[in-house]
């Protein structure tokens, strides 16, 4: 499931239109139907926050981090991001990042690599 079918099955689910929801989160109904869509893939972290407080679920929920659905398979996974993410020291706003905050950034590049898979695969 992609990003965009999780965003209209949450909003569903909650008994939201599309208007209700932008309002929540203070969007155009239009943002809200191009995320649905699938137009828009680049949502901002502020937004898939806001998304997660209306819903009720965590950022991991809505952006996809269960990727036994998609592939069990670990070669197909983007693993020289997940490796630099892994061997790199940085800094999240001011703090080195801990362990716990590298897998979760792990966990949102291999959700979002395999959306943009799946679209793909899609348009083709």
């Amino acid at each position: 499931m992609t990003i965009s079918e999780r965003i209209k099955s949450f909003r569903k689910e909650k008994g939201l239109t599309q208007k209700e929801l932008g309002d929540l989160i203070n969007k155009s109904p239009q943002v809200i139907s191009n995320w649905e869509r699938g137009y828009t893939t680049a949502i901002n972290h502020d937004d898939i926050t806001n998304l997660a407080k209306v819903f009720g679920k965590t950022i991991e929920t809505i952006v996809g981090t269960d990727f036994n659905e998609v592939s069990s398979s670990s070669n197909e996974r983007p693993k020289e991001l997940i490796k630099l993410i892994e061997q790199e020291e940085y800094t999240l706003n001011g703090r080195i990042a801990t362990q716990e905050d590298k897998d979760k950034l792990s966990a949102i590049i291999e959700a979002l690599y395999w959306d943009a898979k799946e679209k793909n695969k899609r348009n083709k």
